[in-house]
């Protein structure tokens, strides 16, 4: 057997209980759902299966610092303790970036949605209140038709931006520091700014029991007002 294919057999044989440990509990039902849901769990010929790929997808944020491959070898580093002997890089350069477009949009918006909805339970962090922190953003876009037509290039006096930018708003709960839902749009253009994405989410999520903590460009009578008669707090 060639190399290639001692890796193959060294791949398939951790591929279907694949899973990173700490977040095992919580993930691994709902990547193993997700992936049948959406026809994505068949095996591929290939050294990175679905469940492997979305591991990886989801430890690329968590190892900013390291490389795509970097990322890879981190996952199966386990492996080498237990005596496996596996290169340092076990795919080509561009099998990491096809495999996670195999795997698709669909299956990470579950995964956003079940790992939302876990934050959303935290209990009371603050005085019998969950702190919710919301604070916006922007975040560069690969340079598509389909992406500048969608969300536009920010402009400047010196010309036109390189690459298209989303904008979004994120609403965290603050004792985890997790992500229960955001609300995003184009970077420019009437209607888009963050304060009215903002309101977007705290009208979704207002309740009793809930302190919003917005910083000073979430000022305004209208979204004040209506976290008030929601019920929830505010802290500006």
């Amino acid at each position: 057997m060639n190399l290639i294919g001692k890796i193959d057999g060294v791949f398939k044989r951790v591929s279907r209980d694949f899973t990173v440990e700490p977040l095992a509990k919580d993930l691994q039902p709902v990547i193993l759902e997700s992936l049948r849901k959406h026809g994505k769990d068949k095996q591929r010929q290939s050294v990175l299966s679905p469940l492997l790929t979305v591991w990886l997808t989801l430890g690329l944020p968590l190892r900013r610092e390291l490389s795509y491959h970097g990322v890879l070898d981190w996952l199966v580093s386990g492996l080498r303790a237990l005596g496996w002997s596996l290169p340092r890089r076990p795919v080509q350069d561009g099998a990491i970036t096809h495999a996670r477009k195999r795997i698709g949009v669909p299956v990470f918006r579950d995964l956003f949605r079940a790992s939302a909805e876990i934050a959303s339970r935290v209990a009371a962090d603050f005085h019998g209140l969950v702190s919710m922190a919301v604070d916006g953003t922007t975040a560069t876009m690969p340079d598509t038709i389909y992406n500048v037509l969608e969300f536009g290039k920010p402009r400047s006096g010196r010309g036109i931006a390189a690459f298209p930018q989303v904008r979004l708003v994120a609403l965290v709960a603050a004792a985890v520091q997790a992500i229960v839902d955001v609300a995003f749009g184009p970077c420019c253009g009437k209607g888009t700014g963050e304060r009215t994405l903002a309101f977007k989410l705290i009208c979704e999520h207002a309740r009793e029991g809930i302190l919003f903590l917005l910083d000073r460009d979430f000022y305004g009578f209208d979204l004040l007002d209506a976290t008030f008669r929601s019920g929830a707090h505010f802290l500006l």
